[in-house]
Order: structure tokens, then C-alpha cells, then sequence
């Protein structure tokens, strides 16, 4: 998979995803920064092909400070632009979501009540 033709312009990172939607959400921090893993987004975009409609980022790149403020991991993988919250989607369960999120190649997933936490971190 490649980079979306237009996402120098747009900031569409591929077919269904844009730069906006990773970017941190917090206020009076970094100003919305969004230096998100293409291999995530592309990993992404497998899953939601799986599930067959639009995923939703809750939480991709947090900064520091706004990570702090959430109550997120010290060493929280969403820092790095290597991870990503999603709410499950209509029609599924946390635990069928997540095992989509697996067969999509996704290597770290975290179900919760409301939907998935998914990383690509290595260690």
C-alpha cells in the first residue's frame, strides 16, 4: 500500500484516513501535532476493509502533555504515533473487533469494553 496521490495537499494519508484524524486532540499543548507510523494507518486500513465500513480514531498521537492529562502510560505508545484507540463498531463486539484487528495484522491489541486499543510497537 501506498501513500494517498493527493497527501501532500490534503493531508489524506491513504484511501479512508487522514493526517487530522491522528492528531493530537488536547488543548494548549502541541497545537494538534500528528507525527503518526504509516505502517499503523496501513494496518488500518486492513482492518477496516475486515469490517466492511469507517473506523473511528478516538486516540492516535498524543503529545506529552496531553497524555499526561488522560492518564496514559508513562511510556505510552500513542507518543511515539504508534498507536491508536478505536470504538467498536455497530453491529460487532469488543472481542470479535479485536480479533479482526489480529487477523488484520495488527501485532498488539488490547480489547476493552468500548472498543480497541492497537499498537505497532516492537518490543
Amino acid at each position: 500500500m501506498t501513500l494517498h496521490k493527493d497527501f501532500a495537499k490534503t493531508g489524506q494519508i491513504t484511501e479512508h484516513f487522514a493526517l487530522s484524524e491522528f492528531a493530537c486532540k488536547g488543548r494548549n499543548c502541541c497545537g494538534g501535532a500528528a507525527p503518526i507510523n504509516f505502517e499503523l494507518v496501513f494496518l488500518l486500513e486492513k482492518l477496516r476493509a475486515l469490517v466492511g465500513g469507517p473506523l473511528i480514531i478516538n486516540s492516535g498521537f498524543r503529545c506529552k502533555v496531553h497524555n499526561a492529562r488522560v492518564g496514559g502510560a508513562k511510556f505510552s505508545t500513542h507518543m511515539l504515533g504508534l498507536a491508536a484507540d478505536l470504538p467498536t463498531p455497530q453491529g460487532l463486539t469488543p472481542i470479535k473487533f479485536a480479533n479482526m484487528a489480529r487477523k488484520a495484522g495488527l501485532p498488539n491489541v488490547i480489547k476493552y469494553d468500548w472498543g480497541i486499543h492497537c499498537d505497532i510497537r516492537s518490543w
